[in-house]
This record gives structure tokens, sequence and C-alpha cells, in this order.
């Protein structure tokens, strides 16, 4: 059982909306070894643990201050993304069975409304060029090519586009 009060050690306020460090810190929070991954792998090793007494707890009491990490990342995300004015768009897909019906275009137009229904007036993607039919349809949707911004191996094309000047 874990006490947990509601109130912030320490308050950090970013200065302005900030999506792209947003997305920075959300790997850091839920990566591969983020502090996610982190938390969870000293739980579990604390409940694997068949000897009672003050290392257990010690291997628990790191995993909660872990989970206070997690806490405090994504709570600074929530308000990095707050009134952000750019959106990212990641891993949206069709189905290759379902390609050449007009649904990636429609998946693509649901994300642009909602971005504008939350003021975000920038929308920023990346991809790779072997994705030819995504890049095409990207480009004829009024995504225009842009220099990188972000490190994503994946990813050797990365596009943006204005949505205030979409608005229907």
């Amino acid at each position: 059982m874990y006490f947990h009060r509601q109130e912030l050690q320490h308050k950090a306020t970013p200065d302005k909306p900030d999506a792209v460090y947003a997305r920075k810190l959300q790997e850091v929070l839920g990566g591969q070894y983020g502090e996610i991954s982190v938390a969870m792998q000293y739980q579990f090793q604390a409940w694997n643990m068949h000897m009672p007494g003050k290392y257990r707890d010690l291997v628990f009491g790191i995993g909660a201050e872990e989970m206070g990490h997690v806490e405090m990342l994504a709570i600074m995300i929530a308000q990095l993304l707050e009134k952000s004015p750019l959106g990212i768009t990641e891993e949206v897909f069709t189905l290759p069975a379902h390609r050449g019906r007009g649904i990636g275009a429609q998946l693509l137009h649901a994300v642009e409304e909602a971005c504008q229904e939350r003021a975000i007036t920038t929308l920023r993607l990346d991809t790779r060029a072997a994705l030819a039919e995504a890049c095409a349809m990207y480009e004829r949707n009024g995504f225009g090519r842009v220099d990188a911004f972000n490190d994503e191996p994946y990813s050797d094309r990365w596009y943006s586009k204005t949505l205030a000047e979409s608005i229907r």
C-alpha cells in the first residue's frame, strides 16, 4: 500500500507551450528506457524478492520514487501541450486492404478538424519516402515538405501544414 499526497513537491511551469519538447519528454516518460519502464522494473523486482525486510522495502521505495518521476513528467507534458499552437501527428495509417478508398485523407481531415477545435494552427508529421502513396496524399492535402524537426531514425521526410489557412 502506498500513500500519495495530492500536491507536487515543487511546482514547475513552462514559460510557453512547446509541443516539440513535450514529444521529447514523452520518450523520457514512456520510451523503451523511460520512467514508466524503470518504475515497473523496480516494482516487479520487489514483488519477486522472496526475502522480507529492508532490501525488499528499499526496492519498493525506489519504484515508488520512480512513479513520482512519472507523475512529474506527465504533468509537465500536459502543461507544455496546453494551448500549444502545434500539433504532431504520429503513426496514422490505413491497412493495405483498405487503401485507395480515401480513408487516409478522411483520417487526416479528422485530425485537422480536431486540431482546429483546439486552436492548433500548425500540424506536423514525419514519414519515409518509401511510403510514396502516403507522401503523395499529404502533398495533395496541403502539407509541404520542411526541414527535419526531430531525430526520428525511421523518418526521412518531414511535412508541415498551417491550419489557420485551411479552415473551411
